[in-house]
C-alpha cells in the first residue's frame, strides 16, 4: 500500500514542534522549490480541493490565523506523507496529475471520513497539499550503507553475514530493520553522504492538516487515538490509523485498477499479527486467497507516549 506516515512532521529535526507557527515547516518543505529555482525550474505550488495555486505564505497565515480556542501548549496542525512504493508509481507511470488527481478526488474525502465526526465535510478541512518528487538520505542512513560497504569491501558478500554486523544501529534513534538494511544494501551506492538524493522514483505528497477546520468548532488530530462510543457501542468519533491505512490501501487499488500481491497487503499484514501460531496464519491466508475469510476488526495503532493530543 502506500506508506502513510502520521507523524512525519516530528520526524524531521529533534526540535521538530507543532505547538507554534506552522512556518518551520512551510519552509522545511520548500527544499525542492529552492533547487528548482536555481535551475530556473517551475516551483511546485500546494494544492487543496479547490486551488492548485497555492503559496507557502498562504499556507502559514491560514493554518496559524485559525486556532480557535486552542492553547499555548495544544498542537496548531498535523503533517500526512503519503509515499507510494516504486512498485505502485511505475504502475501509474510516476503520473503526478495522476497522483495529485487521487489525492483530491479519493484520498481526502476518504480520510475526511476516517476521523468519524459528524457533519464534517471534505471541504471544511484546513489542508494544504504539496508534491515532492526525490527523497534525501539521512546521516544516519549515510552511515549504515557506508559501514556495509566497509564490509562488502573486506570481502563479506553475505549479507547475512554483515546484517550481523550492523543490526544495533539505529535510523531515526531506533533500531534498524532487517528488511530495511537490506534495502539499504541493494542500492549498491559507495561514500553516501547526508543529503544526496535517494536513487529511483521517490514521488510522495505531504499533507498539512490545520487542528481546527475551517468555519466550524470542530477540531481533528491523526493522532489522537481517542475513541467516543455509543451506548450501542458504536464508534462515535476518533481516528484509527491502522483503519486508515487498510482504506487507503483499498482505495488505491480500486481507483488505479492495481493488483495487489498478497505479501503486499498491509491488511493482511496486520490479521496475520493477531493470529497465534502457524496453523491460524495458514488457515487465513489459505482462505484470504479463496476470498473466504471472515472480516476481523482492524486492531488500533499501538499507543505511543505523544499518541493522544491534547
Amino acid at each position: 500500500m502506500p506508506y502513510i506516515d502520521f507523524g512525519g512532521w516530528k520526524k524531521t529535526s529533534k526540535n521538530a514542534n507543532n505547538k507554534g507557527s506552522v512556518a518551520k515547516l512551510v519552509n522545511y518543505l520548500n527544499k525542492e522549490d529552492q533547487e528548482a529555482k536555481q535551475k530556473g525550474e517551475d516551483q511546485e505550488f500546494y494544492f487543496n480541493l479547490n486551488r492548485d495555486d497555492i503559496t507557502g505564505a498562504e499556507v502559514i497565515r491560514n493554518i496559524d490565523n485559525n486556532k480557535g480556542k486552542l492553547s499555548k501548549s495544544q498542537s496548531k496542525f498535523s503533517m500526512v506523507t503519503v509515499n507510494p512504493s516504486q512498485k505502485e508509481l511505475n504502475h501509474i507511470n510516476n503520473d503526478p496529475d495522476k497522483f495529485k488527481t487521487w489525492l483530491k478526488s479519493n484520498y481526502i474525502p476518504q480520510l475526511t471520513k476516517d476521523f468519524k465526526r459528524e457533519g464534517l465535510n471534505p471541504n471544511d478541512v484546513n489542508l494544504y497539499i504539496k508534491i515532492e518528487h526525490n527523497r534525501y538520505f539521512r546521516g544516519d542512513e549515510a552511515k549504515l550503507i557506508n559501514k556495509m560497504n566497509e564490509f562488502k569491501k573486506e570481502g563479506n558478500e553475505d549479507f547475512g553475514d554483515i546484517w550481523k554486523n550492523v543490526k544495533s544501529m539505529k535510523i531515526r534513534g531506533v533500531k534498524v530493520k532487517q528488511e530495511d538494511a537490506h534495502r539499504y544494501w541493494n542500492t549498491n551506492l559507495d561514500n553516501v553522504k547526508a543529503g544526496d538524493k535517494k536513487p529511483g522514483v521517490n514521488m510522495h505528497a505531504h499533507i498539512i492538516l490545520g487542528r481546527k477546520v475551517k468555519n466550524k468548532n470542530i477540531y481533528i488530530s491523526t493522532r489522537n487515538n481517542h475513541r467516543n462510543v455509543t451506548g450501542g457501542g458504536c464508534i462515535k468519533h476518533g481516528f484509527n490509523q491502522n483503519f486508515s491505512k487498510v482504506n487507503t490501501e483499498k482505495n488505491w487499488d480500486t481507483y488505479f485498477q492495481y493488483q495487489r500481491n498478497i505479501e503486499e497487503s498491509y491488511e493482511v499484514k496486520l490479521h496475520l499479527q493477531e493470529t497465534k501460531n502457524i496453523e491460524e496464519r495458514l488457515t487465513y491466508l489459505k482462505n484470504y486467497q479463496e476470498q473466504k475469510y471472515i472480516y476481523k476488526q482492524i486492531p488500533a495503532q499501538k499507543k505511543n507516549k505523544d499518541e493522544h493530543e491534547v
